[in-house]
Formats: structure tokens, C-alpha cells, sequence
């Protein structure tokens, strides 16, 4: 089968006589040779011929002799896009979109941009746009149809609301775009995350080889670390965070045998910390010292005061690499991660019991090299660092969508059905 990397719309249908694993949209700012390497490494089939669109850039020599340049021989120019909207759940997805919001207003202002924001006191999707500096309305259906947007990007899709508006753009030909909000379990083939919405923007190789139905996905990087810098050390004692996560009924009657080993160590080990508990974790932790009830903008100045970070599965872990914060993954419950992390016990360990955590701080006390170069190799394959400012990669892109096909999955008339029920449901329930 053949693996094909390409840039333009008009490649995005290209095949060369064999069936096609998968086409990779990449963008043209950086050197993309391990990344094509990363996700031929991945792919979940024997890749016969590997196939890169002449305008990319890669270094040839690297590559498997198979591989061979293309040109696209006649440029597909896209329908004009006039109105871009961004539907928002929560401040986490608030946060996600913001900079390509703001990229589009800043680079085209011929397209018109729509924020539109969940009514939901617990999720606070309003909230974190305005901490953005983005105004946004509150949705309604009247507006999807009144405004009908050309396109309609999600940070997720696969939620019931996130679905039936995917179906409603599919009847009345709006393109529906996923943006990947983080590390997300992308194996659950139940739920299928980043499979419904019509286009798919991974933040990175190693998503990629997890979504093998997508016949076409978009490697564009995460908006909501572009902005993170590498910090140097600034505690004269480590500091650690602990992320207290246990939401939405997942394990939470795990949640003390969790953090009890946790904090017996950090005690034992005289190590300072803080306790994050997650807006949505609804456990009594009130027997636990140094605990910090947190939302978006709170678990970031955390994660920048701290040294080290130890969760369970998380965007905190990724949002402390880019910082420069070591990380643990820590799973005594045995939960199924869902995500191809790729732990290198450098930057990222990973610990299932008390005597592995603890083997992990030594190391991560004792580490001698705190640069840059201890997470650059995991964040370049992982959230595709170093190789571009995603909002800006994104709000490029976006425009270009509209003259390719989508490949999302099939959305049923009976999901589309208890999708409008929830929808509904919440919105009547969050004006009580």
C-alpha cells in the first residue's frame, strides 16, 4: 500500500495505481523528514511506496529508497471561504481555538470568524475565550442556521451535540473540522474520537498511526502549546505538582489509592508539592495538605512554578514537557491509556505501584542534563514541535478545505436523534 505525504488541495485525491494506507497533509515551513519517517515507522500495514509531493521539504537520502516526488500537474483552486465558526464545550476547547481565531482575524480579513460558546456554568467555554481576548456568542441553532458558516471547527467529535452538528453540516454542505485538544484515547473503537468530524488536524506523528480508518488526516501541531517556552530550573527545592483528574465517573473510586502512594512518598522523600484538583474531579479531598481547586488558567501557573509533574492520563503531562517539567505517569489502577505515549523514562516515565514511582523520582531527582534536548525528540513526534506555529499552520489550511473531500465516519439518523435530546437537555438544565 502506498503512503502519501502532500500540501495542496489538488493532491488530496491522488493516487498512483495502488490502494492508498493514507494521505498526510503536511505543511511546506520545515524540514518534514522525520516526520515522514515517524509515521511510516507507525503505519499499521506493510507500506510499499512512500510518496511526497515535490513542494515539501525532506531530506531524500533519509528516506526508504521507494520513496519518490510528485507534482501536482493542475492546481484545484477552493470554493471562496466567507464564514469560518468555532463551537466551544468547555474553557479547555476555548483555549485550543483562541489562536486560530486570532490568526484569522489578524491575516484574513476578508473571512468573517464566529465563536460561539456552550452555555454551561461547570465548563466555563465562555470564560475561556474571554481570557483569550475573544468575544464570543452564546450557540443556538438559530444561529448555526441563520450564520451558516462554510466551516465549523470543533475540539471534539465525538460527543452527541459535537455529532448532530457534524450531521446538520453534512445537510447543508458545511465543512466540519476535529482540531485534537490533546492526548485523547484514540484506541476506544466505540467512541471514535477524531473519526466523525469531515476532517481530522492531529497535533502530531504518533496520532496518525492511531487513526488508521482516516484515509486522509492533517498533522498541523496543538494551538494550545505554541505558546509554552522552555524554563530553566527556578526552585532551589524541586517542586512538585500532583494532578488529582479523576473525572466524569472514570476510576473514581480509585482517586485515594491513587494519591495515598503519591504523597507518602513525596512526604517520606521531604519533597514539596501542591495538590491540582481537576474543576471536574468532585472528590472530598479534604484530608490532603496543599490542595488548589484549578481551571485552564490556574493548572498552567502551576505547572510553570513546578519541577515535576505526576498524573494520570492528561494534557497536563504534554503542557509541563513543553515547559520543561519532567513528568510520571502514574497507573496503579490499571486504566487503559488509549494513546500512544511512548514513555522514554527520560522526559516521560511511566510507574504502575509505589516502589515504580518512586525508582522514577530518583531518577528524575538525580537526572543531570535539564535541557532542551531531554524533550525535544518526544515533542517533535508527539505534538509536532519545532515544525511550525500551529494557529498559523491551521488558519492556512483551513480555507483550503473547501475544495478536498472528507473522510469522516457515518453519522446515523438515530445518533443524530439522542444527540439533539442531550443537546437539548443541557441547555434547558444549565438556565434552571
Amino acid at each position: 500500500m502506498d503512503l502519501i505525504f502532500f500540501n495542496t488541495p489538488g493532491a488530496s485525491e491522488i493516487d498512483f495505481g495502488k490502494p492508498v494506507y493514507q494521505r498526510i497533509w503536511l505543511s511546506t515551513v520545515a524540514d518534514m523528514t522525520s516526520v515522514v519517517l515517524e509515521v511510516y515507522q507507525r503505519a499499521s500495514t506493510e507500506i510499499s511506496t512512500i510518496y511526497f509531493e515535490d513542494c515539501l521539504t525532506v531530506k531524500r537520502e533519509e528516506l526508504p529508497e521507494s520513496a519518490s516526488a510528485f507534482t501536482v500537474q493542475v492546481p484545484v483552486i477552493p470554493s471562496p471561504v466567507r464564514r469560518i465558526a468555532f463551537f466551544s464545550a468547555s474553557d479547555t476547547l476555548s483555549f485550543l481555538l483562541s489562536p486560530v481565531i486570532l490568526k484569522l482575524q489578524e491575516k484574513n480579513n476578508h473571512i468573517q470568524t464566529l465563536a460561539w460558546h456552550r452555555i454551561n456554568p461547570n465548563v466555563r467555554a465562555k470564560e475561556g475565550f474571554e481570557s483569550n481576548e475573544v468575544k464570543s456568542t452564546r450557540f443556538s441553532f438559530f444561529r448555526f442556521l441563520w450564520h451558516r458558516p462554510d466551516i465549523l471547527v470543533m475540539g471534539n467529535d465525538w460527543t452527541m451535540d459535537a455529532q448532530l452538528l457534524i450531521a446538520l453540516g453534512r445537510w447543508l454542505g458545511i465543512r466540519t473540522v476535529c482540531i485534537q485538544e490533546s492526548v485523547i484515547d484514540l484506541v476506544d473503537k466505540k467512541i471514535a474520537r477524531m473519526r466523525w468530524a469531515d476532517f481530522a488536524l492531529l497535533q502530531g506523528a504518533v496520532a496518525a498511526g492511531q487513526v488508521p480508518e482516516r484515509q486522509m488526516v492533517f498533522l498541523t501541531g496543538n494551538p494550545r502549546y505554541e505558546k509554552l517556552k522552555f524554563q530553566q530550573p527556578r526552585n532551589t527545592q524541586p517542586f512538585f505538582l500532583v494532578n488529582c483528574n479523576f473525572t466524569y465517573g472514570l476510576y473514581e473510586d480509585q482517586r485515594q489509592n491513587w494519591l495515598n502512594p503519591v504523597i507518602e512518598l513525596l512526604e517520606t522523600l521531604n519533597l514539596d508539592y501542591v495538590i491540582a484538583q481537576h474543576p471536574r474531579d468532585s472528590g472530598d479531598l479534604s484530608g490532603y495538605k496543599n490542595v488548589v481547586q484549578t481551571n485552564a488558567a490556574v493548572i498552567h501557573e502551576l505547572i510553570e512554578r513546578s519541577d515535576c509533574i505526576i498524573s494520570r492520563f492528561s494534557s497536563v503531562l504534554h503542557e509541563g514537557l513543553f515547559l520543561g517539567k519532567r513528568a510520571v505517569y502514574f497507573n496503579p489502577h490499571g486504566e487503559s491509556i488509549g494513546y500512544d505515549y511512548g514513555f522514554d523514562g527520560s522526559a516521560l516515565s511511566y510507574a504502575t505501584n509505589k516502589n515504580e514511582l518512586l525508582q522514577a523520582l530518583n531518577r528524575i531527582l538525580e537526572a543531570s542534563e535539564s535541557g532542551p534536548a531531554v524533550f525535544k525528540p518526544y515533542l517533535e513526534k508527539n505534538c509536532h514541535h519545532g515544525l511550525g506555529i500551529p494557529s498559523e499552520t491551521i488558519a492556512a489550511l483551513l480555507p483550503d478545505l473547501m475544495a478536498m473531500k472528507g473522510d469522516g465516519k457515518p453519522i446515523s439518523m438515530f445518533r443524530v436523534l439522542l444527540g439533539t435530546i442531550k443537546f437539548y437537555y443541557f441547555s434547558k438544565k444549565k438556565q434552571r
